[in-house]
Formats: structure tokens, sequence, C-alpha cells
């Protein structure tokens, strides 16, 4: 809203090595990319204090701020993963950071997507916790590592219980996350250094001195479609989308792709009727035959004039 970026890295300002105590910093940079000021994130008061280091923002649309996560490394080995909100001019809301992760070992190299449509963040980050060779121990070496995530409620406070996206021995890492607003689904995304799947539907997507594996986390489709214009194939945004059957009608705007998406609930096999309508076109209705599994509908549009 206010044409501005936040940046941030791990800052090694007034320290000799890279193996000391760090600090994360940030930068406010207006919609040419200059910077306007530096923003002290997570600064320590002292070499006893915690160690800051891997970090992630993310931008809430609804609220105008931003939410930082950092790894935090702690005296006694343990490394959770920690909160803070700041305003869109890096004013922090809030004196204290708050607890995102916070199992044994580490949980560190998080990444976070705001979801607009559920007012929620989500966060997924890589975990030691089940490493044999303890706690305590770095992930460089760990024997096992595994792939949690939480949702976050829209001023950054955890959501429920953490959910398990692959839990397997050896070692996944290196996850990434990205939310389809159409689908109302995240695709999650990790190298596995291991040979087998995991417990979610996965897919190998490249081999390359470890698989990188992906999963969707979301409720499945019942039927999707693009709604495009006769003649011309060009999408149809803002049209709705009004399926009717045995179950109870839902009805979908579409996008500025001409996507609409009606998720899996408990809609019984059947015939359906999709009836789409925008001022200035000819209503347009298309029969469905649902069968159990996801439909795909392409639905053309006849323009008025």
């Amino acid at each position: 809203m206010d044409n501005n970026y936040l940046t941030a890295w791990e800052d090694y300002r007034g320290k000799n090595e890279w193996t000391d105590q760090t600090d994360i910093w940030g930068a406010l940079l207006d919609e040419s990319g200059k910077t306007v000021k530096e923003i002290p994130l997570w600064v320590d008061k002292n070499e006893d204090d915690d160690d800051q280091r891997t970090q992630e923002i993310a931008y809430n649309s609804h609220r105008n701020e931003y939410l930082v996560i950092t790894d935090e490394t702690r005296a006694d080995g343990n490394v959770p993963l920690m909160g803070r909100v700041f305003e869109a001019d890096g004013t922090p809301i809030g004196e204290e950071d708050f607890v995102v992760a916070d199992a044994a070992g580490e949980q560190t190299y998080p990444h976070i997507v705001y979801v607009e449509t559920r007012k929620k963040y989500f966060a997924v980050w890589f975990d030691t916790r089940n490493a044999s060779s303890g706690a305590g121990d770095s992930w460089r070496t760990a024997d096992t590592i595994d792939i949690f995530g939480r949702w976050l409620s829209e001023s950054g406070e955890p959501i429920g219980d953490e959910i398990e996206i692959c839990v397997r021995e050896g070692r996944q890492l290196w996850e990434r996350v990205a939310y389809n607003p159409v689908m109302d689904q995240l695709l999650i995304t990790w190298q596995d250094e291991n040979v087998y799947e995991c417990a979610l539907t996965d897919d190998v997507l490249w081999f390359s001195g470890g698989d990188i594996r992906g999963t969707i986390y979301g409720v499945p489709s019942f039927l999707y479609g693009q709604v495009i214009e006769e003649g011309t194939a060009n999408p149809v945004e803002g049209a709705w989308a009004l399926v009717m059957g045995p179950s109870l009608p839902a009805m979908k705007k579409t996008n500025v792709g001409g996507w609409f998406n009606v998720a899996k609930e408990s809609q019984p096999n059947g015939k359906y009727l999709a009836v789409v309508f925008k001022l200035g076109y000819f209503p347009t209705i298309q029969s469905v035959d649902y069968a159990g599994e996801p439909r795909i509908e392409t639905i053309e549009m006849k323009k008025l004039w």
C-alpha cells in the first residue's frame, strides 16, 4: 500500500568471524528499489544474547504490515523460530517477539507466505527434532531432517498444531512454499537426499544430487475450469460460475486468467450444471458429469455485442 519493500539479512557489523553471534538487519526500499532507511530488526544488546541468522519476510496486504521470522540459537543449543511484526514503515509492533515453533533441536531456514483469502500466514521450515544425534548438534551433521509447517494468525501468532509435511528417516531440507489462490492450495517443495517417498503424496520434480520433491497441501478440487470468450479464446475475468446439482450450490468468480475452482466437500456423483454469467455476455449453461474425480472444464461465453 505504501509502495515500499522490506528486505532483511544476517548482519556481522562489529563482529570478527562469521561464527560470532549475529543480528538481523533490514532495509526499507522505495518503489524504485532505493534504500529509504536501514532498520535493526533483531539486535542483541551484548555478546551473551541469542544468535539470529536465517530469516524470512511476508507482507500482510490487509493490515499493511510485515511478519518477519528468524531462527534463534540459544545458550542451551536449542534453536526455535521466533516472529515479530513491523508496520509498513519498519516500526516494530509490540515490544516482544513471539514463538513460532520451539521443539528439540533446530527449527531453521523458514519460508512464509501470506494467504489473502484466509487472512493467515503459512510457515514451513526444516527441523532436526527427530535426529538421533541429539538436540544440540547442528543440522549440518544431523542424520535426520524433516519438513514441518503451521498456520499463523493475521497477527502472526501460531494457530493449532504443527503440520508434518515430510517426516521420514534421512534428510529433507531447503523447503519452499507458494500459494495458489484459484485452487486455495499450497505447493511445498524441498530437497530430499533420500530415495523413498514421503507419507504425503509427493512427486519427484527433478533429480540431480538429491531429489527435488513436492506436495500439494489443501482441499482437493471438485470442479475447476476456465471461462473464455467464444471466437477469441480470451479469458473472461470477473464472470460468476454457479454450480448446481445433487449437492448444495456453489458460486465462484473467475480470476484474471478466467479460472475458477470449487473445492471438493461431500458432493455425490451425478450430473451438475455450471451456469456462467457476466454483464455483456449471453449466460452459458454447461452440463458436467461427476464420477468422483476432479473435473476440468472449458466454458465458452458469447458476447452480446
